[in-house]
């Protein structure tokens, strides 16, 4: 194993096998999982399924089957490595040097006295506002109602003229120079002192959605640019893969989430009781924001300005949001300029009436080809009618395109058959062939299918049910298995049983470098269906089980031994063990 098991598992766990496999299969909600057209054979009716819950995938139709690891492997003929450097770029998960442990754990150690200076730094910043110094400061927050509780909660502070308080304040904590310059908190001058980042700004601390200080925005109260300054890229912070205020929207537990596009819309609608808004930090909304929304919300209602640079950022928005299987809804304000300005002018039950008209993407898009055309007029109609099939046409779901097709058809006095017309024109939408159909190698065919049933189901018991384990352990050894792949499995998850941690399938696979052998142990673990769920059966199935192998073990020992006294000793143990009872 080139990387040790806690990188392997780390990135694993941060790439959802969900996102990962919506990025290249169609999957649809459905029994507590997702399913979908399966990408390693043809079919018309799905068959491939995804578990979010357990993060696996398989194929009822050709066997295929693994973790999110497997299906980069297989999709893209990667080797475990490869797979796992191309999901680590993916979440920009710095992955250690092969087998350097001593280096990965300086690495580990400095990430997390990253986060101890951030913590820090946003509590230095805090007390600066409260201080004399962050008199104006509290006054543009007065000015802009932002509530005591809510820069309590969001932490907000002030970054004073000192040229470098910051940095004398993180020096004075112990911290060297060289891991101040990493936490981007201070950049280096031409005399080689230190100073400040942050000066004379209201400060953000940003937070990700597991409570850890990443970074921190920071605005100005005046005309002077940039307007807002953030964080540059450091061994914690990537602005691209994190959202602002997403550690409070998950508090919700709400499937629908608000995007607006500055922070301070989105502390002025959380401290009005809107508090599933979150933003961008300071860079556009891209695919990488999309990989965090997916794990948490199934709807998203872009709420951003609405003048000419605001309509942009929501067109550019709608495609990114729906590619990643997410329904997208836009919401305008009017007589505002924006989200805050809107609740302070008319109020929080004004702005709960509008987020109720909030409207599908493809209806706002509809309203946009239509501003400023006079329907009356038949040319400006008849290009109203070429704009809006275009927009039409970007609709997946034929019975949604049917449906906008003929309001169009209405609403243009068109005949319907010319709308379609006009959508067969604009539909350039690729057809991918599906890959070649590739049939599920069982690596366990041949004679003496009971024997072999009898030794997974030992280990995927014990794995569905620990309790199982101590009450076979001094009768059962790895061994009797009398296979080196199942000898390992068993050890592998009886350890884990051990340590008193949870058994899980997509943990135990990364173990397993080569596919074949990710393959057979995923199969032995993913399918706990079939274990009885009442104790007696239960019972019975384990004693048959261990009955089963130990026969089989001690059969293959005699026939294999010689010499007449080991003979009679082998037998007895057999007579011995295969008369145990075990009573759970």
């Amino acid at each position: 194993m080139i990387y040790p098991q806690n990188v392997i598992e780390e990135v694993r766990m941060n790439n959802d096998i969900v996102d990962v496999i919506s990025e290249s299969v169609q999957l649809k909600p459905q029994s507590g999982g997702y399913v979908g057209l399966c990408p390693f054979h043809h079919e018309k009716t799905p068959s491939f399924r995804v578990n979010g819950r357990d993060q696996y995938f398989h194929c009822f139709g050709c066997g295929e089957s693994g973790d999110v690891i497997s299906f980069v492997m297989k999709t893209r003929g990667y080797a475990f490595s490869d797979a796992l450097k191309y999901l680590a770029d993916r979440v920009h998960y710095p992955l250690p040097e092969p087998n350097a442990g001593a280096d990965y754990k300086k690495t580990a150690e400095e990430r997390q006295t990253l986060y101890e200076i951030n913590k820090k730094a946003a509590r230095y910043f805090y007390d600066c506002l409260q201080s004399n110094e962050g008199y104006f400061a509290r006054q543009y927050l007065d000015n802009r109602r932002i509530t005591q509780k809510a820069r309590a909660v969001y932490g907000l502070g002030y970054a004073p003229y000192k040229g470098s308080g910051c940095v004398d304040f993180l020096t004075k904590q112990g911290y060297s120079t060289e891991i101040i310059l990493k936490s981007g908190l201070a950049s280096e001058g031409k005399n080689g002192r230190l100073r400040d980042k942050f000066f004379g700004r209201l400060m953000f601390p940003i937070i990700d959605i597991h409570g850890r200080f990443i970074g921190f925005g920071g605005r100005v109260f005046d005309d002077s640019k940039p307007k807002y300054l953030n964080s540059p890229e450091t061994p914690v912070f990537n602005k691209s893969s994190n959202l602002y205020s997403m550690n409070l929207a998950l508090k919700e537990r709400s499937r629908q989430l608000i995007l607006v596009e500055g922070y301070m819309d989105v502390i002025a609608l959380w401290q009005s009781g809107f508090k599933t808004a979150v933003a961008a930090l300071g860079t556009s909304f891209n695919e990488n924001h999309t990989r965090l929304l997916k794990k948490y919300a199934d709807r998203v209602i872009i709420l951003f300005d609405s003048d000419e640079a605001g309509v942009k950022a929501v067109l550019r928005a709608i495609p990114i949001i729906e590619k990643a299987g997410i329904e997208a809804l836009v919401l305008q304000v009017k007589n505002a300029k924006d989200p805050d300005e809107y609740i302070k002018k008319f109020g929080r039950e004004a702005f709960a009436e509008l987020l109720k008209q909030a409207v599908p993407q493809v209806d706002f898009r509809l309203s946009l080809q239509k501003q400023g055309k006079d329907l009356s007029d038949m040319h400006q109609r008849i290009d109203y009618m070429k704009q809006a099939a275009k927009v039409i046409s970007t609709i997946d779901n034929e019975m949604e395109r049917d449906l906008y097709a003929k309001a169009l058809a209405e609403e243009t006095g068109v005949d319907p058959d010319s709308v379609k017309d006009e959508l067969k024109k604009t539909d350039n939408a690729a057809v991918i062939p599906p890959p070649p159909f590739k049939r599920a190698k069982s690596s366990e065919k041949g004679a003496n299918s009971g024997l072999k049933s009898a030794k997974k189901g030992i280990i995927n018991i014990i794995s569905a049910n620990p309790s199982v384990y101590d009450k076979i352990k001094d009768c059962f050894k790895g061994e009797y298995l009398n296979d080196e792949f199942l000898e390992g499995l068993y050890d592998i998850v009886t350890g884990f049983i051990e340590k008193k941690q949870p058994v899980v399938p997509a943990e135990i696979i990364n173990y397993y470098e080569e596919t074949p052998e990710r393959d057979r142990c995923f199969k032995i673990l993913r399918d706990k269906a079939d274990i009885p769920q009442d104790k007696r059966t239960l019972e019975k199935n384990i004693n048959d089980y261990i009955k089963t192998v130990l026969i089989s073990y001690y059969n293959d020992k005699i026939n294999k031994e010689e010499n007449i006294e080991k003979i009679k000793e082998l037998t007895e143990k057999k007579r011995s063990l295969t008369s145990v009872r075990i009573e759970l």
